[in-house]
């Protein structure tokens, strides 16, 4: 009986003893690995260092494009890669695809989220959709980019509606009844906004020297209103809709600086704000405006939520302002500036939960010398201000800003358009020109005048040639 030899017990106990250390070095160098792990340390395989590392997650549309960091190829897109901290090249690359490249430096124990890129066809073939008998007068697409409103060229009150979703792109033409519009000459659409039901949008009809606003309806020709007839009596000098609905309008007298409400059902005009020289609205209630100041030469900033209006800043008083205000990532972003100050405040969630009882300030600001135009990118993350080809970029998913010179030698009347929530574009010397939001992978698409539009997934680009006959073509981004 092995238990009761006393030099057999021993070496037994020894032998537990060995092994119960093993396991507990295992486990203390697992719970090292771990551990430096989580704090972003690796082991360099080859020299069997200690190094700091950082995680990427990489995707691209359209998906399975070949990844290469620093020209090593790694992985397909929809990937997660743990890389060593410093400078990283990223490259990607699909067959009948331009290539995306991105360089960066990537910090010990950060996450950088690069599944933003495009690959665009590196041919891109147009097919030809319809055909006008000269340049429409007034095009524009509907906010969920299945719908394109045309006016029929040579005519004031047709519409054509082309349904960009289907194969053959047809169209619905609708007729305008003739106690709509006014009679006049040199019948010209702007459009003021599309209603959120992507069914009904509100043009500025101008004739001569005239101007109305109209109510169009994209399936119901009958339900066409001309607005100004309908407030019969009301100044309309500014309208615009109410939370992109019908129901409501913001109208905004510039002379008495009046800013009301009225509803289409009951005419009924109410009083929202005085004093109010510029403004932004954001659904139902919320209103960020611009007000004369206490103090000379100065005017305030200011937010309106339906019930209460809070002082936010006091700006330099200019003749115009920059102005607008979106949420992002459940939080407020109202942006102010001018060309008196070469900059736009950016309060983020200035009035919140998290904010503190005391006084407002910017929760960063972007510098531009003369700005011109200040807009936030469709998915709210970025907001841009710019002057020509000068772009001051604010992320405020990664807090990081952005300055850079476009390639293009825009003047300060060219105002940049967002192609998506990544992605800037403009027309120059007749071509269609986009980039990343960071200045990077500009690249020219095709040739057109005017700026195109795009289906509802982006994978079909539409435009309006200018030649002699014009026409509505149809280019593929998705290669077969």
């Amino acid at each position: 009986m092995d238990f009761l030899d006393p030099k057999k017990k021993r070496a037994h106990n020894i032998r537990l003893m060995i092994g119960y250390c093993l396991m507990s070095v295992v486990l203390l160098i697992i719970s090292i690995y771990f551990t430096l792990s989580a704090f972003g340390f690796g082991v360099d395989t080859k020299t069997g260092q200690i190094i700091q590392n950082g995680l990427v997650f990489i995707d691209s549309k359209p998906v399975s494009a070949t990844v290469y960091i620093n020209g090593k190829e790694k992985d397909q897109t929809d990937s997660r890669l743990l890389l060593p901290t410093g400078r990283q090249e990223v490259r990607l690359q699909r067959q009948g695809y331009r290539p995306w490249n991105y360089a960066f430096d990537l910090e010990a124990q950060s996450v950088e989220r690069l599944v933003y890129p495009v690959l665009f066809p590196e041919v891109l073939s147009s097919s030809n959709v319809a055909s006008f008998a000269s340049n429409p007068a007034f095009v524009s697409q509907s906010p969920d980019r299945k719908w394109l409103a045309v006016t029929r060229p040579g005519t004031a009150n047709v519409f054509d509606f082309y349904d960009l979703s289907s194969k053959q792109t047809t169209a619905r033409s609708i007729r305008l009844p003739s106690s709509v519009l006014s009679s006049g000459k040199g019948h010209s659409y702007q459009l003021v906004d599309w209603a959120k039901d992507n069914k009904r949008l509100v043009l500025r009809h101008s004739f001569g020297k005239k101007s109305e606003y109209i109510l169009i309806h994209r399936e119901n020709e009958a339900a066409a209103v001309n607005l100004t007839k309908h407030f019969n009596g009301v100044t309309l000098t500014t309208l615009t809709l109410r939370d992109k609905d019908v129901a409501d309008f913001y109208l905004h007298d510039t002379k008495t600086r009046v800013l009301s409400s009225i509803s289409f059902a009951t005419k009924r005009q109410t009083t929202v704000l005085n004093n109010v020289q510029q403004f932004k609205s954001h659904g139902k209630s919320d209103i960020l405006f611009v007000t004369p100041g206490a103090e000379k030469n100065k005017v305030s900033l200011a937010y309106f939520d339906g019930k209460t209006t809070r002082t936010i800043w006091s700006l330099a008083a200019a003749q115009s302002h920059l102005l607008d205000i979106a949420r992002f990532d459940n939080e407020w972003f109202m942006v102010a500036g001018n060309d008196k100050e070469d900059k736009a405040y950016i309060f983020r969630d200035p009035f919140g939960s998290g904010s503190t009882s005391g006084k407002v300030v910017p929760s960063i600001a972007i510098t531009q010398d003369n700005p011109q135009f200040l807009s936030f990118s469709p998915n709210a993350r970025f907001i841009t201000l710019q002057n020509g080809k000068n772009i001051s970029m604010y992320d405020a998913e990664t807090q990081r800003k952005y300055m850079y010179k476009t390639p293009i030698d825009a003047d300060s009347k060219t105002k940049f358009s967002w192609m998506d929530g990544f992605r800037l574009m403009t027309i120059h010397n007749k071509q269609l020109v986009v980039w990343d939001f960071d200045g990077t992978n500009a690249q020219i698409l095709v040739n057109t005048p005017t700026l195109p539009f795009f289906s509802n997934n982006y994978e079909t680009l539409f435009s309006i040639s200018s030649d002699k006959k014009p026409q509505l073509a149809k280019t593929p981004l998705v290669v077969n």
